[in-house]
């Protein structure tokens, strides 16, 4: 992709939201922007392959994975354009946790240790800009946190649930059920149970391959 539309995709990204224009193009300024293109299947990162660099989704998408001891997969998270990968590990001495794969063909920005660091340096809200991001992060895993925690099968899908629509902000959500139980450490009819429950509470509305959140305030009684 052309310059200019990697400019505007990492301007809505975390680390220059809120920028005005002089600003930002100043920003800009202080890294090269470089991309990679990625092919369907390809590893962008792993715990043995990765780079103190922090990775924008310019386009395309990226499925963030943590392998398992049978060397199965399970899904994390999905990362679309202006969405990123790696801020954790810039200034740490710990590994990459996890594997990130291109779903399909993927356009990657880079920014390196050096250049991050000449940002905070040069525009002190980009700093700031990476604190909120990080408490956000902190939240979302306390909130997982109390997922794995939760006493009754039925608590920790509210939980789940509940991180799920607070993380993307949308009543309608995906759910594959084999999966779901899985990352929740329950049995499937445990899982089918808990789901009847909430939807029987008109807390959700249960259709075939994903809910609709009805009541979240409900969610939140569960988990208290």
């Amino acid at each position: 992709m052309g310059g200019g539309v990697i400019k505007t995709v990492l301007r809505k990204s975390f680390l220059f939201f809120n920028l005005n224009d002089k600003t930002y193009e100043r920003a800009c300024s202080l890294f090269s922007g470089d991309t990679v293109l990625f092919t369907k299947g390809d590893v962008i990162y792993s715990p043995t392959s990765y780079q103190r660099k922090i990775g924008f989704v310019i386009s395309g998408e990226c499925e963030v994975c943590r392998i398992k001891h049978d060397g199965g997969r399970v899904k994390l998270n999905t990362l679309s354009q202006g969405q990123s990968f790696g801020i954790s590990t810039v200034f740490s001495g710990q590994d990459f946790p996890t594997v990130i794969y291109a779903v399909r063909r993927s356009e990657i920005a880079f920014i390196t240790q050096n250049e991050l660091i000449s940002l905070i340096e040069n525009i002190p809200e980009i700093a700031l800009n990476i604190i909120r991001f990080q408490n956000d992060r902190i939240s979302f895993l306390n909130k997982k946190i109390e997922t794995f925690s939760a006493g009754s099968v039925e608590e920790k899908l509210a939980c789940f649930i509940l991180g799920e629509y607070k993380k993307c902000g949308n009543r309608e959500l995906d759910l594959n059920r084999m999966k779901t139980a899985d990352r929740l450490g329950v049995g499937r009819a445990s899982l089918y149970r808990a789901l009847d429950s909430l939807a029987e509470s008109k807390i959700i509305d249960l259709q075939t391959k994903k809910i609709i959140i009805i009541d979240p305030m409900g969610l939140e009684r569960i988990t208290k």
